[in-house]
């Protein structure tokens, strides 16, 4: 599952390539609402890189699958992309759920 998850995630990156020179414009976000309008402003996105994707890894964490059950230990890897949304979600734990 790994490998599939690995794979999955490079085929996207090549799908959702964007150009390196892209910056974050005004009508970028013209469309958005007022508040998140606001927080890429005050951000201070507006001029810089934009970003086309995130991969996000924990490995220190506990998931509890119900009430009665004990906390079981998981590694999570995340891929998110922006072009196209994704998100892309890979566990591992040694629990059957």
């Amino acid at each position: 599952m790994r490998q599939l998850f690995t794979s999955e995630v490079k085929e996207n990156l090549v799908r959702q390539a964007i150009a390196k020179n892209d910056v974050f414009k005004e009508e970028d976000i013209a469309n958005l609402p007022d508040p998140v309008q606001k927080f890429f402003t005050n951000a201070g996105y507006l001029g810089r890189k934009m970003m086309a994707n995130a991969e996000l890894a924990w490995k220190d964490v506990y998931l509890k699958t119900s009430p009665d059950k004990d906390w079981a230990k998981i590694e999570c890897y995340q891929y998110n992309a922006v072009a196209e949304p994704t998100r892309m979600v890979y566990m591992k734990s040694h629990v059957a759920f």
